[in-house]
């Protein structure tokens, strides 16, 4: 073998592992990038949001109503998605549910508009009737939002469920619900 053969080789070589380094490099900046960016809207968020006080032992805050987008109209998550902002825990949803009073309102043809939860100073929370998202289509109508529950097996996770005796249920976790929040 000479020279320019060794020196090919040899050059081969080190274009592949600088192309490999630059491609992963690449990656990482990517990623890095988008983790920044969903940090900053899950930021933005949490700043847009009513929080009220229910007169709550815990002292916790609820966010008036759900999480809506620029058009008013509620916006979905997995729950997976749901859990990277604060939503309730099932013990909160307890407490909201023990120390204030759930009310219903009907339309015109008796189906449900909306559930509002009314503290003892006046505040509310308002529910409003708004479908789960399966594969993208709105699947019924109903009253369900993510709960938090930090031991959860299989696909089905926690969700509040206002029209169902317990005021609980669960689903399939990569369906969209809306989402309430909460703040201590």
């Amino acid at each position: 073998m000479d020279i320019t053969e060794i020196a090919k080789h040899y050059a081969e070589g080190k274009a592949l592992n600088a192309l490999t380094s630059a491609i992963e490099q690449a990656f990482i900046d990517g990623y890095n990038d988008a983790l920044s960016s969903l940090k900053e809207t899950d930021e933005k968020l949490d700043s847009d949001i009513e929080y009220v006080d229910m007169c709550l032992p815990s002292g916790t805050k609820w966010s008036s109503h759900y999480l809506y987008d620029k058009n008013n109209r509620s916006r979905y998550f997995t729950y997976e998605e749901a859990t990277r902002l604060n939503i309730p825990t099932e013990e909160q949803f307890d407490e909201l549910i023990k120390y204030c009073k759930l009310e219903s309102s009907s339309g015109s043809k008796h189906e449900l508009n909306y559930f509002k939860f009314l503290a003892t100073n006046g505040n509310t929370v308002y529910i409003s009737n708004a479908p789960m998202l399966r594969a993208g289509k709105s699947f019924g109508a109903a009253f369900y939002f993510w709960l938090k529950r930090e031991k959860q097996e299989g696909a089905e996770r926690l969700c509040g469920c206002l029209i169902d005796k317990s005021n609980k249920n669960k689903c399939f976790m990569g369906y969209k619900l809306p989402v309430l929040l909460v703040s201590k």
